[in-house]
C-alpha cells in the first residue's frame, strides 16, 4: 500500500488538502483518439474520502461538461503523419500539439464557472511498444500547463512500461473506482477494449480495430463514419474475409496484451481495404468480426446467472454495431447503454480519475491486467504558472 502521507508527497502538492473528507475534486480531462475525430474535453466533479488503510473511496462523480473540438484538417495530416517524422519534427510537433491543446482547454476552461484543480492529458498517441519499454503520446503537458495557468498531469503509461507492463488498457481503473457492481465494461473506440471483474481481479486487454476500421471504410462512401451502421447494415457476410480477419495472430496471444493504432492500421483496416467485395459487404463483415471478438472474450467468463455488460465509446452509438454484439453474446448478459455523456467521455472521466490517484500517490494501474511486475503510479506532474494567463 502506497503512504500517500508522505511528507514528500506534501510538499510536491501543497495545494490539495488530501485529509477532508468529502473532498471535492474539478477536473478537466483531455483525450485525443486513434480516430483523430477531434479533442475529447470533460469537467469531471469527484467527490472522494480516504479509507483508514489509505484507500480512495468515490462518493460521487459526474460529468459538469463536455465538449468534442475537431481536429482542422492540416492538424489531421500532421498526426496521421506523425509516425514517419524525424526526431525533430516529431519533438516540435509534441511542442505545438501541447500548446495547441492548453489553447483549447483555456477556452473551455471559461465556458464553466467551476474552478479547475487539474488538467489531465492522455496525449496523442504516436507508438506503443511496450514489448521494447517504449511508448510515446505528444501533446507537451508543460505548455498546457503555462498557457492555462492550471496544474497538468499527463504521460499515465510510462511508469506502468517500466515496471514492465503493457502501459494499457488503462480504463479498466476507471471501471473498478467508479462502476465496481459491473462484471464487464466494453470500450468501443479506435480498438476494442474489454474489462471483465473476476474473482481473481481484474482481466482486461485491446481485443482487436473497432472505429478504426469502420471509420475508414466510411470514408470509401465520403463519410466520416457510418452513423447508426447504416451502410453496414445493408451488406452480408463475407466468410473468407471474416476468416482471415479472425486468424491475426495478436488475436491467439494470452493477455496481458495491448495494441498500437498502427498494427490494426497495418492489419485489420489494410485487410478490410483491400479486399475485392462491394463496401456493404465488407462493413457488415468488419462488424461481425468485432462482434466475434468481444462475444469470444467473454463467453469462457460467463456465469449461470444474469450478468451486465456496459458500452462506451463511439462505437455504442452504433445500433447495428451494438445489436451484431448482442447476437454473439450468451443470452444471459444484458446489455447497459450508458448515458450519451458516459458513451462519449469517459476517456475523459479516466483521465481525470489518474491525474486524483496520482494525487494521493495511488496506483494508476492494474498489475493484474497489464502485467507489470509491481504497482505504479502513474503520471508527470506540470505545475501550473502563479502569473495569470491573459
Amino acid at each position: 500500500m502506497f503512504n500517500y502521507l508522505s511528507s514528500t508527497y506534501l510538499s510536491s502538492y501543497p495545494k490539495y488538502n488530501i485529509m477532508s473528507k468529502g473532498k471535492k475534486y474539478h477536473a478537466i480531462g483531455l483525450m485525443s483518439g486513434s480516430s483523430l475525430d477531434g479533442i475529447d474535453l470533460a469537467l469531471t466533479t469527484f467527490e472522494v474520502e480516504t479509507q483508514p488503510k489509505g484507500e480512495l473511496r468515490v462518493l460521487h462523480w459526474e460529468i459538469e461538461k463536455s465538449k468534442t473540438i475537431p481536429y482542422p484538417a492540416q492538424w489531421v495530416s500532421d498526426l496521421q503523419k506523425a509516425p514517419e517524422m524525424s526526431g525533430l519534427e516529431l519533438s516540435l510537433l509534441h511542442s505545438k500539439l501541447g500548446n495547441y491543446f492548453g489553447q483549447v482547454v483555456l477556452e473551455f476552461s471559461k465556458e464553466t464557472d467551476s474552478p479547475i484543480d487539474y488538467i489531465s492529458s492522455h496525449g496523442h498517441t504516436v507508438f506503443h511498444y511496450p514489448q521494447k519499454k517504449m511508448t510515446l503520446q505528444i501533446g507537451d503537458g508543460a505548455a498546457i500547463a503555462a498557457l492555462t495557468g492550471i496544474d497538468v498531469f499527463d504521460n499515465f503509461r510510462l511508469q506502468d512500461i517500466a515496471a514492465g507492463g503493457e502501459g494499457a488498457p488503462l480504463a479498466p481503473i476507471v471501471d473498478a473506482y467508479l462502476f465496481p457492481e459491473i462484471k464487464y465494461t466494453l470500450n468501443l473506440g479506435g480498438i476494442a477494449n474489454i474489462n471483465i471483474k473476476t474473482a481473481n481481479g481484474y482481466l482486461a486487454y485491446d481485443l482487436c480495430g473497432a472505429n478504426q476500421i469502420l471509420n475508414a471504410l466510411s470514408k470509401e462512401a465520403g463519410k466520416e463514419y457510418d452513423e447508426n451502421g447504416q451502410i453496414a447494415a445493408k451488406g452480408q457476410i463475407i466468410p473468407k474475409l471474416l476468416r482471415q480477419a479472425n486468424q491475426w495472430d495478436y488475436l491467439r496471444l494470452a493477455p496481458p496484451k495491448s495494441l498500437d493504432n498502427r498494427q490494426v492500421q497495418n492489419h485489420t483496416v489494410r485487410l478490410f481495404s483491400s479486399y475485392p467485395s462491394p463496401l456493404e459487404d465488407r462493413m457488415f463483415t468488419a462488424v461481425h468480426h468485432i462482434g466475434y471478438q468481444i462475444a469470444a472474450s467473454i463467453h469462457p467468463h460467463v456465469g449461470f446467472v444474469p450478468e451486465q455488460l456496459l458500452i462506451t465509446g463511439g462505437g455504442a452509438l452504433n445500433t447495428f454495431l451494438v445489436s451484431v454484439i448482442k447476437e454473439y453474446l450468451s443470452p444471459n448478459i444484458e446489455i447497459i447503454k450508458a448515458p450519451d455523456s458516459l458513451i462519449n467521455f469517459k476517456e475523459c472521466v479516466l483521465m481525470g480519475l489518474l491525474g486524483l490517484l496520482n494525487i494521493y500517490q495511488l496506483p494508476t494501474t492494474l498489475p493484474s491486467v497489464t502485467g507489470a511486475k509491481w504497482k505504479t503510479v502513474g503520471g508527470c506532474f506540470h505545475r501550473g504558472s502563479s502569473k495569470k494567463p491573459q
